[in-house]
Parts: structure tokens; sequence; C-alpha cells
């Protein structure tokens, strides 16, 4: 694989002339029946992650619900990439941010990833290029992941100095706890054969066939019972629930954490000014704390069961007396 194919993100491009008229929609949707599409639409950034995508996301995930004639969703994105993550370019202003504005933009994500997850209809990401880090965990968390020869997957934050907090607590239920490690310490990127491979993706098919064959889901999809279809996603979901939230939250302490610290601001700069990061960690008076985490409730001990008691002995029958005979 060359180099430009491992790199942390693909180039981003230039910014939009803001002078040529009013930005496109950051999020395109396209009502249709069974299923709908979603297109991210931030091509000059490679449809990468900002506060306009998770809003338009938000807003066209509420168009289709309230659809009755939408059975599914087919998520997308414009020109060659599919969606290459958090946005660098935006992400250099971290250093200006409270920690609790990291928290909060932490959690949106948080929030689209759980929604996504836990949508009420079948969810389909046609994934026409890179998916990286967020975006990477915005089309394996739909119900089927389809891809093209040309996409790649992967969550290449540690080669920025970030921490993938957020997806991991996805993908450890998707890949096994070796290539859980693999992808999130190494950062490296998988072709669609090896994204298929791991569990990753459903089917790898030719790029023309793309929104075809994710059309032919939706129409299976919208042959089947409707409540049973919701039903079946609810459970699929509330299994392993309350588990996920406890691990959410620890997951946004850590996301705000790492954009806190020097190492992401490094790598960010590094990034954009094409140049390899120089890691340097920060003292430990410097680095951003997580709140300390509540005690661990006292173990009680079991009273101990007393033994049971010993019957009394049973009395032992004595021979009758003789009587004795009078003389």
């Amino acid at each position: 694989m060359s180099d430009a194919a491992n790199a942390p993100w693909p180039e981003s491009g230039s910014k939009p002339d803001e002078a040529a008229g009013a930005p496109e929609p950051a999020v395109i949707y396209t009502p249709d029946s069974p299923g709908a599409l979603i297109t991210l639409n931030r091509p000059e950034r490679r449809n990468a992650v900002n506060e306009a995508l998770l809003a338009g996301l938000h807003a066209a995930l509420d168009l289709a619900l309230d659809d009755e004639a939408v059975r599914a969703v087919i998520l997308t994105g414009t020109g060659t990439a599919f969606c290459s993550g958090f946005d660098v370019h935006e992400a250099a202003s971290d250093s200006e941010k409270s920690y609790e504005d990291l928290l909060a933009e932490a959690d949106g994500v948080a929030r689209l990833f759980r929604r996504l997850r836990s949508y009420e209809k079948v969810t389909i990401a046609a994934v026409n290029g890179p998916a990286l880090a967020s975006g990477c965990a915005i089309a394996t968390l739909c119900d089927f992941t389809l891809a093209t020869g040309s996409a790649r997957f992967g969550y290449p934050e540690v080669r920025v100095g970030f921490v993938p907090s957020v997806a991991s607590v996805y993908l450890r239920y998707l890949v096994t706890q070796k290539r859980l490690r693999e992808l999130l310490l190494t950062g490296r990127l998988l072709s669609a054969d090896e994204a298929l491979e791991m569990g990753m993706v459903n089917a790898v098919v030719p790029a023309g066939d793309l929104l075809e064959r994710s059309r032919d889901i939706a129409a299976a999809i919208a042959r089947n019972a409707p409540d049973a279809i919701r039903m079946t996603k609810e459970l699929l979901e509330t299994l392993p629930g309350l588990q996920i939230d406890r691990a959410l939250k620890a997951a946004v302490e850590y996301n705000a954490r790492a954009r806190a610290g020097l190492e992401c601001r490094e790598g960010v700069r590094a990034f954009l000014e094409k140049r390899e990061p120089v890691w340097q960690r920060a003292p430990a008076a410097l680095q951003p704390q997580a709140e300390p985490a509540p005690p661990a409730e006292p173990l009680v001990a079991q009273p101990e069961m007393a033994p049971p008691e010993a019957a009394p002995p049973a009395e032992e029958e004595l021979p009758p007396k003789k009587k004795r005979r009078k003389r």
C-alpha cells in the first residue's frame, strides 16, 4: 500500500470560496421510498465531521423518521470520500476552547453514534471512499455496510496525538480484541477486502453498483413487518445498553482530555504544515485531568451461616422393670 494510502488523513483540499455565494448544505436529504438517501456533502473537506455536518445528520434522520414511506436510510458521501473523520482544520482552534467546550463537542459525537446505533429504521452505509476515524464509526455503526474497492477504513487518531475513544466503545463489539488493539494502536488503514474479512463490512461491490445494491437492501427490508423490524433493533440495542452508556461517559471524558492535550495540538499543526509531528509530553501539572472516579463501594462480608444445631441424643430406652413375685 502506498504512503498516500497510509497517511493519517487524505489531503482535505482548499477552503471553499465563501465569496462564490451561499455555502452548500453539509448534508443533503433526498426523500425516496423505501430508502431515503442522506449524503454527506463537504467534498472540499472530504466530508469531514464538524458541527454543521452533525446537525445536518440529525435533521436528515428526523425527516426520515417522520416519513412513514421511508423504511431505511442510505448514507453516502459526495466526491471521492465517504467521511474523513473530524475536521483537522477546525481542530486547530482547540487550544482556544475550554475543557467544558471540548466535553460538549465529544458528547455531540457520542450522541450521534448512539442515535445511529439505536435508530428505529434500518441504516445502510454506502461507503464510496475512505471512511476514517469518526467516519469509520459512522459507516460501521449502520446496520449494513457496503463498500467499493476504493474504500479505506481505519482509526488513525493516534498518529496525530488523538484518542479514538468514542468509536472504540462500539468497535470492541465488532472485532476481536487483537484486531481492536491492532487498529487503534497502529492507526493503519484497511482495504475494503480487509475490512470485509474482519467483519466490519457486509460486502464489497463495484462502484457503479453501490447505490443500487443499497436500495436492494432497503427494498428487502420494506417487505418485512415494520414493527418487527423496530422491535428487533430495539432488542439488539437494549441487551448491552447499560454497559454502553457507562462506557460512553468515560469515552467522552477521554475524548476531551486528548483534544486538550499538547500532543493533539502538535499533531494537527504538523498535518496542516505538512511535516512530521514532534511529540512532547506536557508536565504532569499541565496535563488535563479527568474527574476522579467515585470510590468503589466497600465489600460487605456475608454473615457466616451458623452450623445447624446438633439434634439432642435420643434417650435410651430402659428395659421395663420386672415385677417382683410375692412369696
